[in-house]
């Protein structure tokens, strides 16, 4: 059993506290990680026991039986005004006992008040460990940032779609030739992919064509998903990106009881005369799109 104090001591000042900190070890002082005995705990002099922690009932707070965890756990005891010698013993059915003893300082009290602070005395520590010689991550792909959009019907809320905010949303009119929009850049750059969040993204599956400039380059449904999906495809130059859809958007769940719980969807389950979780199948021609992205590689 180890005490951790202050580097100080522990003074009696009725609120400082020790740290115990026990382990279960074999005859040779090897660690035991799978011992999870019950350890009992006996204190003598002036203080007050502040237990540990453990799994089980009301996690065994304030407890004088605590079971080890892989083979360790900590427990606390706390000092009185009384300066003296402290005992801690903890027993554990044939184990071999454990006791540390440990004493606390007395502390000038003056109307009640201490007379000095306790962090003065304390050094301070403004070091830092050694800088690794190698990157800590590696970057996989870079964002790219959009000066502009035009759709192909309700343009005023296009931005909606790439403000870098999930709580607002482009939807286009129900007509698939007017499902698009553009996406530009300040110049020419290489883009590798997009990153997509369609509304209602758990419900709907979406066919799509992805262009750029006036290359296609990704084609195919945009699945159900719980959020983002990313359409990667080969690194190509250009100024810009159109999202076109090009289909029936086919609706119906696919994440059972994970189900987008807006009160939207709410409003609808309830018209349809569904329950809370109840499925659905339905197809409408809009494109919804919460949030864009664009990348390329480094």
């Amino acid at each position: 059993m180890k005490t951790i104090t202050s580097p100080n001591g522990m003074l009696a000042d009725g609120h400082d506290l020790a740290l115990l900190e026990f382990e279960i070890v074999d005859d040779q002082g090897r660690r035991c990680p799978l011992a999870n005995n019950w350890v009992d705990f006996k204190v003598e002099g002036p203080a007050e026991w502040r237990g540990g922690i453990g799994q089980g009932t009301g996690n065994f707070f304030l407890a004088r039986q605590l079971p080890a965890e892989c083979g360790v756990n900590r427990v606390l005891v706390r000092s009185t005004t009384t300066p003296g010698k402290i005992s801690v013993t903890a027993t554990s059915g044939v184990l071999t006992p454990a006791a540390v003893s440990f004493d606390t300082k007395p502390v000038t009290v003056s109307g009640g008040l201490r007379t000095d602070f306790p962090g003065l005395t304390l050094s301070s520590f403004m070091g830092k460990g050694p800088t690794p010689a190698t990157p800590s991550f590696k970057v996989s792909r870079i964002a790219l940032d959009v000066v502009s959009a035009t759709a192909g019907s309700n343009e005023h809320s296009i931005k909606n779609s790439y403000d870098d905010n999930e709580y607002s949303h482009w939807v286009s009119d129900s007509t698939v030739n007017n499902s698009w929009a553009t996406y530009n850049f300040a110049k020419e750059t290489e883009i590798s992919q997009v990153c997509l969040k369609m509304r209602n993204f758990n419900s709907i599956n979406a066919p799509i064509t992805i262009l750029v400039d006036n290359h296609v380059v990704w084609q195919g449904a945009v699945e159900r998903s719980l959020g983002y999906v990313t359409m990667a495809f080969e690194p190509i130059t250009g100024k810009s990106v159109t999202i076109k859809l090009t289909g029936d958007v086919a609706g119906g769940e696919r994440f059972g009881n994970l189900v987008e719980l807006s009160e939207e969807n709410q409003v609808r389950r309830q018209q349809q005369g569904q329950g809370q979780f109840g499925n659905r199948s339905m197809n409408r021609t809009y494109l919804a799109i919460t949030e864009i992205e664009f990348y390329r590689y480094p």
